[in-house]
């Protein structure tokens, strides 16, 4: 067995106030015991990790993530298609979320690799986190490379029949759709039993009511909403409606608010993301995307300033939403530039706090509720037994401070221990690998 003994559970099932002084025992993949730890007595040959002082609480999930892939790389470097990574590589990709104490993901640009990748993380082949995967659709001309462009509703409808045959979790619109097309994809999606995330199309009508209902169950990022009114201004008046309309239709909302705060660092001053120390953990196509591609350093003081307004609308829909019961899900957009993997998450942690949520859900939100969203609450999402045994073990308490997340002592993925010093080298390595290529 696994045992982490004298620790402060957060086990993070509602209404469960922390356990001190408990030992938590684990077998495999899952937790078979949590006790008063004078109860529980160790065996011979038991691996044993000290939680004095120390917080356990369930691994932490990202809800708006674009790993990549070789079909992502290809992208990015606008050449022909590159062979498939290999497991190495692939390992790469996905450990910065899991030594940031990222044990799940929401893939929101999902492909064909990307299946290849959740599959083999899934059989335990490659360490990563879980990983659901979105599949992006959007009408012509398609904003962004990564999604697939259909016109018309029947391209629409056979686009979410293909994912669904495909292995894809979600449907994620995008915002170039027309209304006829969306409403294909929306009725196809609920015959085939799968959710729509993402964007809010009609941008500058001030009418997401022609696109948000039931079955739209996550829209991708606050700032959907501030592209909705005809300005930022109208947009803000019209939160309390924009709140109104996520409680009707049961939608939740996924937070970035750190992606926003970066481009508006990155278009004021554009020399600070070669400062920035999660480059030495980036594929080299990244970084260099990143450096000399980055879109947003390439504007001027004019669009920082319309970002920032935007930055200033996310925190005051975010607040808004907690306040009416609206579900908040922390997410990241990484890897848009400045926005890095794992990394990230943690930025994000804290951004919502200065929104005014309080530590309590945001770490319900990364935990609890994204499981909730995900559908895996027998699996993951709390710390019971019979669950997985995906947790962080930090060396302060996340609950007095949220920062204290960033203090990870250990990270169990699927039962597995990585301690800290084992993490930083496997970084260290990582960073060694991208800077020969």
């Amino acid at each position: 067995a696994l045992i982490i003994e004298n620790v402060t559970l957060l086990s993070m099932v509602e209404g469960a106030a922390p356990q001190r002084g408990v030992s938590v025992v684990i077998r495999g993949d899952r937790i078979v015991r949590i006790a008063p730890s004078q109860q529980v007595r160790p065996a011979r040959g038991d691996q044993r990790i000290d939680g004095r002082a120390r917080f356990l609480m369930p691994g932490l999930a990202d809800m708006h993530a674009h790993p990549e892939n070789a079909a992502m790389l290809s992208v990015l470097t606008g050449g022909a298609a590159q062979a498939a990574l290999s497991t190495q590589e692939t390992e790469d990709v996905f450990l910065p979320f899991v030594a940031n104490g990222v044990t799940q993901i929401l893939n929101m640009s999902a492909n064909t690799d990307a299946v290849v990748q959740r599959d083999a993380i899934a059989r335990r082949d490659v360490l990563g986190p879980h990983m659901a995967l979105a599949a992006m659709v959007d009408g012509p001309p398609r904003l962004s490379p990564f999604g697939t462009e259909v016109s018309g509703p029947a391209a629409g409808a056979a686009f979410v029949r293909d994912g669904r045959a495909a292995g894809y979790d979600f449907v994620k619109v995008y915002s170039q759709l027309d209304v006829p097309t969306f409403d294909a994809i929306m009725a196809e999606a609920e015959r085939q039993n799968v959710r729509v995330v993402g964007h809010i199309p009609g941008r500058g009508a001030n009418a997401p009511e022609r696109f948000l209902r039931p079955n739209f169950a996550l829209v991708g990022h606050a700032e959907e909403f501030a592209f909705q009114g005809a300005n930022v201004a109208q947009a803000e008046a019209s939160i309390p409606a924009y709140v109104a309309l996520l409680r009707r239709t049961g939608g939740r909302l996924t937070s970035t608010l750190t992606l926003d705060e970066r481009i508006v660092e990155q278009a004021r001053h554009p020399g600070n993301i070669n400062a920035r120390p999660e480059l030495r953990y980036l594929a080299p196509t990244v970084r260099g995307f990143w450096i000399h591609g980055n879109p947003y350093a390439q504007q001027g003081p004019g669009y920082a300033d319309f970002v920032a307004s935007i930055a200033a609308f996310n925190a005051r829909l975010v607040r808004a939403c907690y306040e009416a019961g609206v579900p908040v899900l922390p997410g990241t957009d990484a890897n848009v530039p400045g926005v890095a993997p794992g990394f990230a998450l943690h930025d994000e942690f804290a951004a919502l706090a200065r929104a005014g949520l309080p530590n309590r859900y945001i770490l319900e939100s990364a935990t609890r509720r994204a499981a909730e969203f995900l559908g895996v609450t027998d699996d993951r999402g709390t710390i019971e037994v019979g669950k997985r045994a995906d947790m962080v073990l930090l060396d302060a308490d996340p609950l007095a401070d949220i920062a204290n997340t960033r203090r990870i002592a250990a990270v169990i993925l699927s039962g597995r221990a990585l301690m800290a010093r084992d993490l930083e080298m496997r970084m260290e390595a990582l960073a060694a690998r991208r800077a020969d290529r």
